[in-house]
């Protein structure tokens, strides 16, 4: 199902052992059924932040979940040192084990289309 993903510059001989197993748990515990392609919660981070935060989407990821939400998946490797909390106490991103590098943070946030629209409140 994840075939089709970004593996954070790996392929199937180079992958981290720990990394695919964070994978798996990460589809189990989130009860991701499928990747979602249309980018439908997305575009509210493409068009809804602006300015010096924008970078810190410059990679995601949305997948949906059997219960119909989506799972926004960002690890913004670059500039994660200094704005990790931002990611989890202003725009509500739990931090999960690593699912790209084994020494690269990842947020998730889980909910419906109309959740994500509060990014668009999130303008400097």
């Amino acid at each position: 199902m994840i075939k089709y993903t970004y593996w954070g510059n790996h392929d199937a001989k180079t992958i981290s052992p720990v990394v695919v197993q964070n994978r798996n748990r990460f589809v189990a515990v989130y009860a991701i059924k499928s990747v979602e392609r249309n980018q439908t919660v997305t575009r509210y981070v493409s068009y809804g932040l602006n300015g010096r935060f924008r970078k810190l989407f410059d990679h995601y990821e949305q997948f949906r979940t059997a219960n119909g939400k989506f799972v926004l998946v960002v690890s913004p490797y670059n500039h994660l040192a200094s704005h990790s909390d931002w990611f989890t106490a202003t725009c509500g991103f739990t931090e999960i084990a690593p699912i790209y590098m084994e020494n690269a943070l990842t947020f998730v946030k889980v909910g419906t289309e109309d959740e994500f629209a509060d990014f668009s409140m999130l303008q400097n």
